[in-house]
């Protein structure tokens, strides 16, 4: 999954304080004290299924979910496509 998208990902996910990349269950993760931020993923062939059903699509498709609360939050979810809640 090196691409441009991943690249551009790592290199502002990594400028972060005490931000650190790891493989996921799929994907690539970004995590700050244990706790996941972002991950990037592709959906192909409907899976993963729970990400897939969320984004509409069986793929193939990159997803970049991350973690956000409050106003963010209720501002991404009524904003709509391309932004969704996550799984």
């Amino acid at each position: 999954m090196e691409t441009e998208l991943l690249a551009g990902v790592r290199a502002i996910a990594l400028a972060l304080p005490e931000a650190y990349e790891e493989p996921a269950w799929v994907g690539t993760r970004w995590r700050v004290r244990s706790r996941t931020f972002a991950h990037l993923l592709t959906i192909e062939g409907g899976r993963p299924q729970s990400h897939a059903r969320a984004a509409g699509t069986a793929g193939p498709c990159r997803i970049l979910t991350f973690r956000s609360s409050g106003l963010e939050l209720e501002t991404l979810r009524r904003t709509g496509p391309p932004f969704f809640a996550a799984p």
